[in-house]
């Protein structure tokens, strides 16, 4: 979708309290990262180029980021192709990265000289070629962290229901009990029910101390929180079963 299609279903979806647009490789355009973004309106793009970035190249600072998390994924066999079924390790990494204008654009005044993004990457340790399979996986768990990041920055009646289901929020309120402090400062002062309220909780599991003081929780945290909230949650559900 290029950025006039963009701009059209911001327009037409003005009613929405939030608007995320993904795309595939042909939306990796430096004008709709300039034009398109706004407080309610955000973009998930798989990157086609190794953009210029301020820190260096994207892939390649990418690369270098420590790894965020990493998972297994088992991948069949197909006798077509003589593949045979094997487990992938899948590494993920997270960069909060300043895109820069590219110099084609340089005359035109209406695009930003930087646009300020979070970058998330994924590698296998081993040869393979799942691409679609490993990006279906990667892109599910980049929009949870991207929806809770997002929540967390603005005053938002996003439903909790829209990210966890009922079973996960029960037990993220019995976790959340465990991570508020005996002081109002120290607790949860988000609206029960929203998608905030179970940000401030994801953040606390992966390591944000909660402080008014401390730098907002960012994609890293999040996705700390997660992983830890998921191996806390099939506990709870086992414990449940007993």
């Amino acid at each position: 979708m290029d950025k006039g299609r963009k701009q059209k279903s911001k327009k037409i979806l003005t009613g929405c309290e939030m608007l995320t647009s993904i795309s595939d490789r042909e939306g990796d355009i430096y004008e709709v990262f300039s034009k398109v973004p706004d407080e309610k309106t955000h973009l998930l793009i798989r990157s086609k180029d190794n953009r210029r970035i301020e820190e260096g190249k994207l892939f390649d600072y990418l690369s270098s980021q420590n790894i965020a998390g990493s998972y297994e994924l088992k991948v069949r066999g197909d006798i077509r192709t003589k593949r045979k079924s094997r487990t992938a390790i899948i590494e993920l990494r997270i960069a909060e990265v300043n895109l820069k204008k590219p110099k084609t654009l340089n005359k035109y005044d209406k695009y930003a000289g930087t646009v300020q993004v979070y970058a998330i990457g994924y590698s296998e340790l081993e040869e393979g070629t799942s691409i679609i399979k490993l990006g279906m996986f990667a892109l599910a768990t980049s929009i949870k962290v991207m929806q809770l990041l997002l929540a967390s920055k603005w005053d938002s009646n996003q439903a909790i229901e829209q990210v966890f289901n009922e079973n996960e929020i029960k037990c993220l309120k019995e976790t959340c009990k465990i991570y508020e402090g005996k002081t109002e400062k120290s607790k949860n002062r988000n609206s029960p029910g929203t998608l905030k309220w179970a940000s401030w909780a994801i953040a606390r599991i992966g390591g944000w101390k909660g402080y008014a003081s401390q730098r907002p929780p960012g994609p890293i945290t999040f996705f700390k929180g997660l992983h830890n909230f998921n191996l806390i949650y099939e506990g709870w559900c086992i414990a449940k079963k007993f």
